[in-house]
């Protein structure tokens, strides 16, 4: 067996004969990348954003050997919102698109100008390693820094081409969509079900047509601030689930299952309806709340209609 002193003898010269192996590769591990920083002004849920913020940026970061560090704002938050404003205003511009990118002594603004702009900032760096120079009159729609001595003239026209009012036919795009929305839901055979056993009652009522429209009113009424406040609610929750990085993705995932699901299920139920079997159907009311409702409409006042619908 071999003396203690001479494995601790060998051990130690082994540690000086490596040490300096071990320095080298501390040296190289620590050796600083470059780095350029900017602030992002996004908006939660923002599919073009999701998709610089977690592809594109990790592409161009991959292409140029830069890493650029991002300083996160939601522009639909009041904080996000002021501080882009006022950092806009300290080079002379107004805010008028986003997503918003702060990038050295540039500010880009607009997804296809992001896109565009970003590998050649950290192109600079990797190259020069110095931020990309304010862009003066150079006739990009990029805005230059402050102090950087650009034409009020330039920063002017560029503001202009930004404060473009939506076109016509885009705006009647969104309209045609929500209508389209509304009609879609509401043609399905609840709606026609609830609609004629509605009109029916009311005709064996045999009330004046003031208090039928008072009551008709009530249930419209309590079915569109249902569904306002759902949607506000609904909203609210996505948000905050969207703000929370790539959870973006499960979010959108689990809300595409969820309808993949609803859609087959109403195509069951529409088979079984054409069968004679609607009471094996999956979505409808549990037997309690659908003899509860039939409660409410026999008594025919305004408060059980509204709560009804």
């Amino acid at each position: 067996m071999k003396h203690p002193s001479f494995i601790n003898l060998s051990v130690a010269f082994l540690f000086i004969l490596m040490s300096p192996l071990w320095a080298e590769e501390g040296r190289a591990g620590t050796a600083p990348a470059r780095v350029i920083r900017g602030v992002y002004f996004t908006e939660t849920g923002c599919k073009h954003c999701d998709v610089f913020i977690y592809v594109q940026k990790e592409k161009f970061e991959a292409e140029s050997g830069v890493r650029l560090e991002l300083e996160t704002y939601d522009i639909l938050s009041q904080e996000g919102y002021q501080r882009c404003v006022d950092m806009l205003a300290e080079r002379g511009l107004n805010f008028t698109v986003f997503p918003v990118l702060f990038i050295g002594n540039n500010v880009y603004r607009g997804s296809t100008e992001i896109e565009q702009y970003v590998p050649l900032e950290l192109a600079a760096v990797r190259d020069t390693g110095q931020a990309r120079p304010p862009l003066v009159n150079t006739g990009e729609s990029a805005s230059a820094a402050p102090g950087a001595g650009a034409a009020k003239s330039g920063i002017a026209g560029a503001d202009r081409l930004l404060q473009k009012p939506a076109s016509p036919g885009a705006a009647l795009g969104i309209l045609a969509t929500i209508l389209l929305a509304g009609l879609l839901d509401g043609v399905n055979p609840c709606a026609f079900s609830t609609l004629l056993f509605f009109l029916s009652f009311i005709s064996l009522r045999r009330q004046d047509k003031g208090s039928l429209f008072i009551v008709g009113l009530a249930f419209i009424g309590a079915v569109f601030l249902a569904y306002f406040l759902m949607g506000l609610g609904f909203l609210q929750v996505l948000r905050s689930l969207l703000s929370a990085g790539r959870a973006t993705y499960v979010v959108k995932g689990f809300i595409s299952c969820f309808a993949a699901i609803l859609v087959v299920l109403n195509l069951r139920d529409a088979v079984l309806a054409r069968l004679g079997r609607t009471g094996e159907s999956a979505l409808q009311l549990p037997k309690g709340l659908k003899r509860l409702s039939h409660r409410v409409i026999r008594s025919f006042s305004v408060l059980p209609f509204f709560i009804l619908g």
